[in-house]
C-alpha cells in the first residue's frame, strides 16, 4: 500500500513538474516573441513594421499616428500625417481619439519612453489596438525613413548616415565643423577625422573659439546621444545658427561602418574582458584551495 501511494506520489510530482515547465516555456516564448507585448491590446513594433503599417493603406485604412511630444517637437520634425496630442494632455483629451476606438494607432515620441506611458493611458480607457512604436523618431530616422522636417530651425537632428554625407561633401559644406564634446580620455581613445574637441563641461565657457562658425555648419556628436543633444542646446542659445545633432553618438557611427580614429594603444574590449575572467578564475580556484586545505586539515585533526 505504501508502494502505491509512493508511486501516486511520484506521478503527482512528474505532473506538476512538467506543468510548472510548460507554464515557463509559454511565457518564454511570450516574451521572446518580437512585437508581442503583456497586454494584448497594446503592442510593441519596431519602427520597420511601423513603416510598413503605414504605407498599406489597404491593410490600415483608417491608422492614426500619434505623436506625444510637446508642440515644439512636433514643429520641428515629425512623421508625415502625423496627429499631436502632448503626453501631458493626453488624458484630457481621449474624446478627440474616440473615432479611433477600435483602430489601430502607431504611438510614438522621441525615444520610446513618452510613447509607453501614453499607450497604457490608451489601452486603460479602452483603446483596443495600439502599437507603440520602440526608439520613436530618432529610430525612425537612424533607419532612414521619410519624415516632415521643418528647414527653419536652427539645431536639426540627423542621422549617422547624413552626418556622413555632410562630412564627405566639401563643396556643400566647405567650412564644416565637427565638434566632439566627449571627454578628453574619451576622444583620446576614438573620434571621428578632423573632430574638434571640447567636452561639454566646457563648452558654455569656450564658446569665443567658436566664433567663426556662428553661422556656419557645425555637427556635434558625443558618445550616445545626449551630451550632443545638450551641447546643440547650448549653441542654438547661443545664436549659433545651423547645428546639427548627430543621434546615437560615436557608437552608432561605428555601428553604421564608417571610417574613425582609433587608438591603436588604447586597450580593445576583448584584451579587458580576457583580463577580467582570468582575475575572476584565479580568485575561484585560490577561494576552492583554501577551502579544501581547511577540510583537510579538520579531517586530519579527527
Amino acid at each position: 500500500m505504501l508502494k502505491i501511494n509512493f508511486k501516486k506520489n511520484r506521478r503527482s510530482r512528474t505532473t506538476l513538474y512538467l506543468i510548472v515547465i510548460s507554464l515557463l516555456l509559454i511565457q518564454f516564448y511570450n516574451l521572446a516573441s518580437p512585437g508581442i507585448a503583456a497586454d494584448p491590446v497594446r503592442t510593441d513594433t519596431s519602427v520597420q513594421v511601423a513603416n510598413d503599417m503605414i504605407n498599406n493603406s489597404t491593410v490600415y485604412p483608417d491608422l492614426l499616428v500619434l505623436d506625444v511630444r510637446t508642440v515644439e517637437e512636433f514643429n520641428t520634425n515629425h512623421l508625415h500625417n502625423a496627429t499631436l496630442i502632448p503626453l501631458a494632455e493626453l488624458a484630457g483629451r481621449l474624446a478627440e481619439l474616440a473615432p479611433y476606438n477600435d483602430t489601430e494607432i502607431i504611438v510614438y515620441c522621441r525615444s520610446g519612453s513618452r510613447s509607453l506611458q501614453a499607450s497604457n493611458i490608451l489601452v486603460a480607457n479602452n483603446f483596443t489596438k495600439i502599437f507603440n512604436m520602440l526608439g520613436g523618431i530618432n529610430a525612425w530616422i537612424g533607419a532612414g525613413y521619410g519624415y516632415w522636417l521643418n528647414n527653419d530651425p536652427v539645431r536639426t537632428d540627423i542621422s549617422v548616415n547624413v552626418a556622413n554625407d555632410m562630412i564627405n561633401n566639401n563643396t556643400a559644406y566647405p567650412d564644416l565643423l565637427v565638434l566632439d564634446v566627449r571627454t578628453v580620455e574619451e576622444f583620446n581613445t576614438n573620434h571621428l577625422h578632423n573632430a574638434t574637441l571640447i567636452p561639454l563641461a566646457e563648452l558654455a565657457g569656450r564658446l569665443a573659439e567658436l566664433a567663426s562658425y556662428n553661422d556656419t555648419e557645425i555637427i556635434v556628436y558625443c558618445q550616445s546621444g545626449s551630451r550632443s543633444l545638450q551641447a546643440s542646446d547650448i549653441l542654438v542659445a547661443n545664436n549659433f545658427t545651423k547645428i546639427f545633432n548627430m543621434l546615437g553618438g560615436i557608437n552608432t557611427w561605428i555601428n553604421a561602418g564608417y571610417d574613425y580614429w582609433l587608438n591603436e594603444n588604447a586597450p580593445s574590449i576583448d584584451i579587458v574582458v580576457i583580463v577580467v575572467v582570468f582575475v575572476s578564475i584565479i580568485g575561484i580556484v585560490a577561494v576552492l584551495v583554501l577551502f579544501y586545505s581547511r577540510r583537510l586539515k579538520v579531517r586530519k585533526r579527527d
